[in-house]
């Protein structure tokens, strides 16, 4: 049975309401949601609501879930829709890690499609089908995204080194 196949026999078993399928479906995918969710927030109890979150969400419109999609990318679909209204909600909450923080500037769209295709190695396709964009125009996000990164990352380091330096001369 192909994944596809596979995706529409579960996603059938979930919108006749089988609880046995919501189960095995949490235990598979509840530890990526997470990993998705921990890394865009970077606190263990919110990463948590969020992906209850995501839960509740998929229950209530397993309906009307896009199958061409697959499970995957639906779940990562609920996920980044639940990030994306927290964070306009109450904001994204500033890291002391400068990776972190650096990353968590970016805006938003930009900052979901980097971690997406950095921590769960997703193509520009399939981040583009989860935030509703064109592959070209995910290409063009990551590729911005990445390289205001990189710039915004060396401008800290380059920061760092002058202050360290600065530090060394007045010893």
């Amino acid at each position: 049975m192909t994944q596809a196949a596979n995706d529409s026999a579960i996603i059938k078993l979930l919108q006749r309401g089988d609880h046995a399928t919501w189960r095995m479906l949490a235990e598979q995918w509840s530890g990526e949601l997470y990993n998705l969710a921990w890394a865009a927030v970077y606190q263990a109890p919110l990463a948590q609501n969020l992906v209850n979150n995501v839960w509740a969400t998929a229950i209530r419109t397993i309906n009307s879930v896009d199958q061409r999609l697959g499970l995957r990318l639906w779940l990562f679909t609920l996920t980044c829709h639940v990030l994306l209204d927290y964070w306009r909600d109450y904001g994204h909450q500033p890291q002391s890690n400068s990776l972190i923080r650096e990353l968590q500037r970016l805006p938003e769209a930009m900052h979901l499609a980097v971690l997406l295709h950095l921590r769960h190695n997703l193509t520009a396709a399939m981040i583009g089908e989860i935030l509703g964009r064109t592959q070209r125009a995910t290409e063009q996000l990551l590729q911005q995204g990445l390289q205001r990164l990189n710039h915004q990352l060396a401008a800290v380091e380059g920061l760092y080194e002058t202050n360290q330096a600065a530090a060394s001369g007045s010893d």
